[in-house]
């Protein structure tokens, strides 16, 4: 099937259309619009990049096809400006209040571009402050640095940002301080489909009696398109797997305290891939910290899904398989998901403890397994005894995060039970090695993996990003550049783990430059430090054996001579105690 992240312009304009029952709406030209950040990563999984073929005339494609916005207090657009037609889609599920779709985003020329303004289907229930259509700066550099975070880290990544797009306008919020200037921005994201397309919005309140008829047919005729598009067979296999993919990427949230906030159908596109990150945040422990006034807490996220399983329950048996009606079917499904959340959490929480993937598997198949469970579940319960909300910012727990101290000579009491079984399954031989240098790699692995990201608790990545953009700059003083390095930056600093994990060494950090992005790496047995990449300007790379041995390390740049390209970092972050460990 393809990727529902990615759909060409084609396939978007049969599925979101007025014939399904979406909104058709008139955006006008932003006469003043600019391109102020690109994403070179993905910008060549683009349908439309081989019409351009360069990244110059693809940033004016994006800005001929994007820049575009409904006229509103803010939008003050001349009626004589350009003029297009875009579509908003209709979606359900939990986490949209009373609203019946999208309430700031249009479908576009084959883009999903936010922050046009607010659109129809925003109910009149809803509140100013949810309903002002805009996008701001800020928020779109902070849901760009998550989504790439989230993508090299999580099994099944996120739905990407293409680009941010500055509209030329500014809105200015009346605060407790005073005024506020922020710069409204359009976030630009591929063409994608979210289970909550081919789910009712139960809760919408409209402004016409005949809405919920609407949002009614709107479910049937998708998802008939939907299958007509992608084959029944292979959409029916999409929603199969998918209940399993958001539980693996529900498990690695919980276990890396990486919350994404807004655990529902609208936040998460049919392949698993996660998006909007408003709500996203990083927690200090394994706590059940609850996010969300009357949603479930930490450690407790499953039931989100499945709560979602029984609202797609008789849709998907009414629209695509009537079989899919029995009882049967959903126990199954819900089993399979609860077994990959199980397996992942246990997994996940082996490598925070500082095992590499491999090494996880090993124990995780070895007589050792079931013990290895009931230690797992012991140890996330101590945390786990406590509860706090984080409405009003970030407290600290009662209860120590002292999960770096695991390789210690004697470690905490709670930790002795895990780490006494992974040194017992060291002596049997489950690894294949018995060598000293293993355990010096876990525990450097443990103390990088275990960090708390306080960067990203959202109160401080909010007013971190906002005053290195807009509390710096102002009208076209901020440039591209600037708000890359500021990307750049925020997204290594708060980088910790990868999908790259070569054998005999220890992760020590991440570097970027404008067409790669590389994993930084201590050699366990010859003290070398390499990097390995981890994506160039086509995509990320799912397995790269190749090391680049880093010559010299100067003035927050690595050099080396083993490259064409001699200079590969315009920033880089380690850790410094990783780096200085001795580890032979």
């Amino acid at each position: 099937m393809t990727s529902s992240a990615f759909m060409n312009m084609a396939q978007t304009e049969q599925i979101f259309g007025t014939h399904t029952r979406h909104v058709a709406v008139t955006l006008r030209r932003l006469p003043d619009a600019r391109l102020i950040w690109l994403n070179r990563r993905v910008m060549h999984l683009d349908p439309q990049f081989t019409n351009t073929l360069s990244t110059q005339l693809y940033k004016q494609n994006l800005l001929r096809q994007c820049a575009y916005a409904i006229p509103d207090e803010i939008f003050t657009i001349s009626h004589v400006q350009e003029s297009t037609s875009a579509t908003v889609d209709r979606y359900g599920g939990e986490g949209i209040g009373c609203n019946g779709g999208s309430g700031r985003a249009v479908f576009v020329n084959g883009y999903h571009v936010k922050g046009i303004g607010r659109t129809p289907l925003v109910s009149p229930l809803t509140d100013q402050a949810h309903a002002s259509g805009g996008a701001y700066l800020e928020e779109c550099a902070r849901e760009v640095v998550l989504s790439e975070i989230v993508n090299a880290e999580f099994p099944h990544g996120a739905v990407p940002v293409l680009a941010i797009i500055d509209t030329g306008f500014v809105q200015i919020w009346d605060t407790d301080r005073g005024p506020k200037l922020e710069r409204r921005c359009l976030l630009i994201r591929p063409a994608y489909l979210r289970p909550a397309h081919f789910m009712r919005a139960l809760n919408y309140v409209g402004y016409h009696h005949h809405d919920g008829m609407v949002d009614a047919q709107r479910v049937a005729l998708t998802t008939q398109i939907a299958c007509e598009q992608f084959g029944l067979n292979e959409f029916s296999a999409q929603w199969e797997n998918f209940w399993s993919r958001w539980a693996i990427q529900l498990a690695y949230a919980f276990v890396h305290r990486l919350n994404h906030g807004g655990n529902s159908a609208s936040n998460i596109a049919l392949d698993g891939q996660l998006m909007d990150f408003g709500g996203m945040t990083a927690l200090p422990s394994w706590a059940r910290i609850s996010m969300t006034e009357g949603g479930w807490p930490a450690g407790q996220d499953l039931n989100y899904l499945i709560h979602a399983q029984h609202c797609a329950a008789a849709m998907l048996a009414k629209h695509i398989k009537k079989d899919w009606i029995q009882a049967e079917k959903w126990q199954s499904l819900q089993a399979c998901a609860l077994a990959s959340y199980q397996k992942t959490v246990v997994s996940e929480l082996l490598r925070v403890s500082g095992l590499t993937r491999q090494h996880a598997r090993y124990l995780l198949n070895s007589d050792l397994s079931e013990q290895v469970f009931a230690a797992s579940n012991r140890l996330l319960g101590h945390y786990s005894r406590e509860q706090f909300v984080i409405f009003e910012g970030m407290p600290a727990p009662n209860f120590a995060w002292d999960l770096a101290c695991f390789w210690q000579i004697e470690p905490p009491q709670h930790l002795r039970e895990l780490r006494g079984l992974i040194e017992l399954a060291l002596s049997k031989g489950v690894f294949l090695t018995q060598t000293k240098i293993l355990k010096n790699m876990w525990a450097v692995r443990c103390h990088l993996l275990s960090k708390t990201r306080s960067g990203l608790f959202r109160e401080n990545i909010k007013e971190d990003l906002y005053q290195a953009l807009d509390g710096d700059f102002s009208g076209k003083a901020l440039t591209e550049k600037h708000v890359t390095q500021v990307i750049n930056q925020f997204t290594l600093r708060h980088r910790l783990d990868s999908k790259l994990e070569p054998d005999n060494a220890a992760p020590l950090g991440y570097a970027i430059s404008s067409s790669a992005s590389y994993a930084l790496f201590k050699d366990l047995l010859d003290g070398h430090i390499f990097a390995m990449q981890e994506w160039t300007d086509e995509g990320f790379e799912e397995r790269i054996e190749s090391r680049i041995v880093i010559q010299e390390i100067h003035n927050r740049r690595i050099n080396h001579v083993q490259s064409d390209e001699s200079d590969i970092a315009i920033d880089f972050r380690w850790d410094e105690e990783a780096l200085n460990t001795n580890l032979q």
